[in-house]
């Protein structure tokens, strides 16, 4: 998976994601879902490149951070997945 491939998932994953609140949890499901693709990337390029108004990689830490000890339920999973179209 390329970066690109992970900037359209972010931005649509995100905008899918009002109110503010949803679109957090939606960072960070991306970020558990990705874990492995995103720690071969920059995340300040992912997140410059996404174009999305959160602070800085932050939100992608704290999923990252969580990948390592929750996993994803199929509803989430199907979400990014959507996200993916």
């Amino acid at each position: 998976m390329t970066i690109d491939d992970l900037v359209r998932i972010l931005r649509n994953a995100y905008s899918d994601g009002e109110p503010e609140s949803n679109q957090v949890r939606n960072v960070h499901l991306f970020a558990i879902r990705y874990a492995d693709e995103l720690s071969r990337i920059s995340k300040e390029e992912l997140m410059r490149r996404a174009q999305i108004g959160l602070s800085g990689p932050t939100e992608i830490n704290q999923g990252l951070k969580l990948s390592n000890c929750v996993g994803l339920t199929n509803d989430a999973i199907r979400m990014l997945e959507e996200a993916d179209r």
